[in-house]
């Protein structure tokens, strides 16, 4: 049985392990991350098997100045399931809920894939009007000790 839920303190352990398991990101960029960004409301996890094998992040998005209007939106991030625990429909619940709760705080969602692929696959969830070409990006853990209180810059 699985479920959707809000992170608590107890799953930031398996968050850290499924960042660097499933991205490649090393334990120190994750840490760092995690201690940046994580707050109540800003991540939600697919519990299985008594832990969390999945999550999504809900990150402040940027605000959209379309005059006369200001939109404010929510940034989804690092949407991942661990590989044995794919194709099991949790993936689409935990992104149907992320949707849901980015919906009920901001005027739109957002979404950066880091390729087609994933283009594709967000595109299954819900429909995208992409705003850009999709670029590959690489963090570049080196400069976490020079650009606090910003996470990074991609190279």
């Amino acid at each position: 049985m699985s479920t959707i839920r809000s992170w608590e303190d107890r799953d930031l352990p398996w968050l850290e392990r499924i960042m660097t398991d499933c991205f490649g990101d090393p334990p120190e960029v994750t840490r760092h991350f995690h201690r940046a960004f994580l707050r109540p409301g800003t991540c939600l996890v697919a519990e299985a098997e008594g832990h969390a094998v999945g999550a999504i992040y809900l990150l402040p998005g940027p605000s959209l100045s379309l005059a006369p209007k200001t939109l404010q939106s929510v940034y989804l991030y690092a949407f991942v399931i661990l590989p044995a625990f794919r194709h099991r429909g949790m993936g689409t619940l935990l992104y149907q809920s992320a949707l849901t709760q980015a919906r009920s705080r901001a005027d739109c969602v957002c979404v950066i894939p880091a390729s087609e692929d994933l283009m594709h696959l967000y595109g299954t969830f819900a429909p995208l009007a992409p705003l850009g070409s999709v670029r590959k990006a690489r963090y570049s853990p080196d400069v976490l000790a020079a650009s606090p209180p910003f996470f990074g810059r991609w190279i």
